[in-house]
């Protein structure tokens, strides 16, 4: 036989053996590679991350800089990212809340919007255990909120917590059921359209034939119950001591409101048919809606006798509005014609395509199908007709398309426009951007800018908001002086007048 024999046993010892040094090596090469050099900063993606506020102490290591930084930088992140924030959520008797849902969000001193409504931040939702306890992430500085969602209980955010643990406790809700009764006739205010309110709970409905109406979900405690309704004066009264899970009953005696009467004509004769609909002056509320009969008349509930009601009336190709102040006088509601007129968009040149007009009440009172005006868009050509106005009312109209700065035009009526044609020239537009900061230099995000013409021509003002670091823009300016002011709760705005030229048109906010 040729060549070399081994026993299998000794060879497996042998190399065994020879593995040993070669391993001993090899870590040795790494021990010295990871505490003896600093990595190439130019080839190598590295984290930048903020120092802690206080000092780390200090370590005895190689005395390689770079080495040194990366330890600590290392520890920091290691330790910002292993913070967690626990949260034993309990009820009012300090039983565990099992299966409530749980978020922490950042807010600091300097959000007065509120953390709920605009969150930088947040983690995960997270569920408690069956002791009503969990723990959740938190790798930022600075004071966390808790927002705590459970079935059965009341939500609570607690907006003011410092970034520690804490045990919350939750509250289960009320209900309150209450009974509207006439003070006069001692019966029940069957079949009105209410609005209660208790503890920051609000319902609308119509009570049943009892004249009850259940609000659920109050929160526990002293409480003030409002209601209103468009049949009776509004109503208010205070409960006291209520508590958890407990079924209150109230019973509330009101006064019979007022009514708005009168007669629907147009050009003298009754208005049959017509529709008439009633809104407070002050909230734009409708409250009442009938069809007269063939007299013409109307007797509508409103609930507050000496306030001021809108009535609108209508009727095919006809229509008429007044101020009606609440008593018992009998009112006329005159229909006129309406009337239309058209409208050509054009930049001195050529015409512009799909422009859009607003056209609103020039004294304010409500108008249009929701209360804020009428919305009429441009053909291809630029041309659209505004149509449905009442004669004898002034209106005022926004003229706007993409690419050119909003124009108003007042004191348009019957009179001064007619039927004719309406040439509404635009200019084209540009944009005004800076950033909002306060007086130290910081950005204030959330801050609402608003921007107007600086050339004393009519033009409705133009709002945006700025972003998480203080920047803004507005589009659609005329170019040209133009008035820049800010606006953000806790702070004082104050105007700055500036060009669109301008490259940034930063505005400062003084803290109040």
């Amino acid at each position: 036989m040729s060549g070399l024999s081994l026993n299998p046993i000794v060879s497996r010892k042998r190399m065994w053996l020879l593995m040993v040094p070669v391993c001993l090596a090899a870590v040795s090469v790494w021990a010295a590679s990871a505490w003896g050099h600093a990595p190439d900063e130019t080839s190598s993606p590295r984290f930048v991350i903020d120092e802690p506020a206080t000092s780390a102490p200090s370590v005895s290591k190689p005395s390689s800089t770079g080495v040194a930084r990366s330890a600590a930088t290392g520890a920091h992140l290691e330790s910002s990212l292993a913070r967690t924030i626990g949260v034993r959520v309990v009820d009012s008797a300090g039983h565990p809340v099992a299966g409530a849902h749980v978020r922490l969000e950042e807010h600091g001193e300097s959000r007065v919007e509120g953390w709920r409504s605009v969150p930088t931040r947040n983690s995960d939702w997270g569920v408690t255990d069956g002791s009503g306890r969990i723990r959740l992430p938190w790798a930022f500085d600075g004071p966390c909120g808790v927002a705590i969602f459970a079935e059965g209980f009341l939500p609570c955010e607690a907006s003011n917590s410092e970034s520690r643990d804490r045990d919350v406790v939750l509250r289960r809700p009320a209900t309150v059921t209450f009974e509207l009764v006439n003070q006069r006739t001692g019966l029940p205010m069957a079949d009105s359209v209410v609005s209660a309110s208790l503890g920051g709970v609000t319902r609308t409905g119509r009570v049943d034939a009892s004249g009850r109406f259940s609000l659920d979900g109050c929160p526990p405690g002293d409480q003030r119950l409002e209601i209103d309704g468009a049949s009776f004066r509004p109503a208010t009264t205070s409960i006291a001591g209520l508590t958890e899970e407990e079924r209150r009953f109230v019973r509330v005696p009101v006064v019979e409101g007022a009514h708005l009467r009168g007669t629907v004509r147009a050009a003298g004769i009754p208005a049959d048919g017509a529709v008439v609909s009633i809104l407070d002056r002050w909230t734009s509320r409708r409250i009442a809606t009938a069809v007269v009969g063939p007299d013409g008349t109307f007797d509508l509930p409103v609930g507050i006798e000496g306030r001021d009601y809108i009535v609108e009336a209508a009727d095919e190709g006809w229509s008429g509005e007044t101020v009606i102040v609440a008593g018992g006088a009998h009112h006329i509601v005159e229909l006129k014609e309406r009337w239309a007129f058209d409208v050509s968009l054009y930049d001195g040149v050529s015409t512009i395509a799909y422009g859009r007009v607003h056209v609103v009440r020039a004294d304010g009172l409500p108008s249009g199908p929701d209360g804020d005006g009428w919305s009429f868009s441009a053909s291809d050509g630029g041309r659209l007709c505004v149509e449905g106005l009442t004669d004898g009312v002034t209106y005022r109209m926004m003229v706007s398309a993409e690419g050119f700065g909003v124009v108003e035009y007042r004191n348009i009526d019957r009179d001064a426009i007619g039927n004719a044609l309406l040439r509404c020239p635009l200019t084209s537009g540009t944009s005004v951007r800076g950033r909002v900061v306060d007086a130290h230099g910081r950005p204030v995000p959330g801050a609402v800018v608003r921007a107007t013409r600086g050339d004393g021509i009519s033009a409705p003002p133009l709002f945006t908001r700025a972003d998480v670091d203080g920047y803004y823009k507005i589009s659609g300016v005329v170019p040209g002086a133009v008035h820049v002011v800010p606006f953000h709760p806790g702070f004082d705005g104050r105007r700055r007048t500036a060009s669109t030229a301008e490259s940034s048109v930063d505005v400062v906010l003084q803290r109040l």
